[in-house]
């Protein structure tokens, strides 16, 4: 990877950015960012990946990745309120 970002699943059961950073690093491998909030963390990388053409790859718990899907859906579904078509 070019750049990693390190960051947490919300909730109770989403292991620290930091302990998670930590445990990266032991293994050798370079932490660019921390960004402890999940949601800000999906914006910087979507910044990074838009600034530098390339792909981003969003990768972790199932509580990760499912708190990132459901809060695309409800982006999406409030762009499609706000240009007046038809949510389902």
């Amino acid at each position: 990877f070019d750049h990693l970002i390190i960051t947490s699943a919300p909730g109770e059961r989403g292991l620290p950015a930091f302990e998670l950073a930590n445990s990266f690093s032991d293994e050798g491998l370079i932490v660019d960012e921390i960004v402890p909030d999940f949601w800000l963390a999906y914006e910087q990388a979507i910044r990074l990946g838009v600034s530098t053409d390339r792909p981003v790859f969003i990768t972790g718990s199932l509580y990760l990745v499912g708190a990132v899907l459901e809060r695309l859906q409800l982006e999406n579904s409030n762009i499609s309120d706000q240009d007046g078509q038809e949510v389902e």
